[in-house]
């Protein structure tokens, strides 16, 4: 699994946590896609052998769970804070949160001060996306043999349209 090689990057730099809200970052990582708009929804790794959770808003929350059975997925009525149920749950699998990583490109700062107002205590400065680019840029060989399978289809639609091309069409 891919939060694996993120659990032992976060282990080898020292990091406690991970909060990922990017949701193509998400994706990439759990399997599970979602555009929650204006909406929290945020993976949250923790180093060692604490339990990583999905957080989404609550109507998502069957959807996230289908999507990825490895982690465990909490959601979040629109009248709750979602700040406050992410501080819960995180203090719930971890006591040592000093040190974060997040998506320096990607989080809002908004969102960072929510982060911070609930664990001032953290440094949250710690950038992850790169390592998430760098996994994304080497293929597995299932992601190979997908776009393999997908070249084959966009061969084929182009010999499709190149055989329909003919004078007046």
């Amino acid at each position: 699994m891919k939060i694996n090689t993120l659990k032992k990057w976060l282990t080898e730099k020292e990091i406690d946590i991970c909060f990922i809200n990017n949701p193509a970052h998400i994706a990439y990582l759990t399997g599970y896609v979602s555009d929650p708009h204006e909406r929290v929804l945020a993976l949250i790794i923790l180093k060692g052998t604490a339990t990583s959770f999905l957080f989404t808003p609550t109507l998502e929350v069957m959807d996230a769970q289908e999507a990825t059975n490895e982690l465990n997925v909490f959601g979040y009525l629109d009248h709750q804070n979602p700040w406050e149920l992410i501080a819960t749950h995180i203090l719930e699998q971890k006591n040592d949160t000093k040190k974060w990583a997040i998506e320096t490109n990607y989080l809002t700062v908004e969102r960072y001060n929510n982060l911070a107002n609930h664990f001032p205590e953290s440094d949250i400065t710690t950038d992850v996306t790169t390592k998430i680019q760098q996994m994304m840029v080497v293929k597995s060989e299932d992601e190979i043999a997908k776009m393999i399978e997908a070249g084959k289809y966009a061969d084929f639609a182009f010999e499709v349209g190149f055989k329909a091309i003919k004078e007046g069409v």
